[in-house]
């Protein structure tokens, strides 16, 4: 799993108060001085997993005839899916519903034909394997095509080298600024973190049409960025 490290510019992503508080008691005054900064590391991570949410669509006037096709449509769309390579563990049923579709016309309702919808999900840890896995689950029957998402099964490292960045950018503020008010940076005081992981545009929705089997489905995965957000209160000398 690639990661690629992305330094914020200092002053752009770095915002900085130097704050003194000056003791007001009548007899012996102490002063407390530190300088807060903000620090920021992004770590951008390949995306290592894709969630693919597709489903087979059937309608007829009879509404076991419509559930019976979808049924074989569906059964068919699943062996497919295995013969790619997917285990059965990695795929499962999701929002079948059936409805009929009526109309209205002139205040009267118009009774249609019975939709059928049956779901799937299928999880490909093979990033090669996500196009193939669309073709053959829409030759076998598939006629909706929800959405393709990705994600990074495991960002331990990823968030663990953004946060040194944070650190380090944080630190790098505090003393620039302490230098250049003439002072000396003491020990951390306080430390507020907030980290993420978030995909980078990778997420798309498809329309998958019964013509289109013949087309290879292009993928591309993309990335995910690890993010570590910091807020450190430094003391003063």
């Amino acid at each position: 799993m690639k990661r690629y490290a992305v330094r914020i510019p200092l002053y752009a992503a770095v915002s900085a108060v130097i704050i003194f508080f000056s003791g007001c008691s009548v007899s012996v005054g102490r002063t407390e001085r530190t300088v807060t900064v903000n620090g920021s590391g992004l770590v951008a991570v390949e995306s290592d997993i894709a969630t693919i949410k597709l489903a087979v669509v059937t309608r007829n006037a009879d509404v076991q005839t419509a559930s019976a096709e979808n049924a074989a449509r569906m059964t068919r769309v699943q062996t497919a899916v295995s013969e790619q390579g997917i285990p059965a563990d990695k795929f499962s049923t999701e929002g079948y519903s059936i409805y009929q579709e009526n109309s209205y016309v002139n205040g009267r309702t118009v009774r249609g034909d019975y939709r059928v919808s049956n779901g799937l999900v299928v999880v490909v840890s093979d990033m090669d394997k996500v196009g193939s896995v669309i073709d053959a689950a829409i030759r076998a029957g598939a006629n909706e095509l929800s959405s393709l998402s990705f994600d990074v099964t495991d960002t331990t490292d990823a968030v663990r080298e953004a946060r040194v960045l944070a650190i380090n950018q944080a630190a790098e503020a505090a003393a620039l600024l302490a230098g250049t008010a003439g002072a000396e940076l003491g020990k951390v005081a306080r430390i507020v973190e907030n980290s993420y992981v978030a995909p980078r545009s990778n997420s798309m929705k498809l329309a998958a049409a019964a013509d289109s089997a013949a087309i290879s489905t292009p993928v591309s995965a993309g990335r995910s960025d690890a993010r570590v957000d910091v807020t450190v209160t430094y003391e003063l000398k």
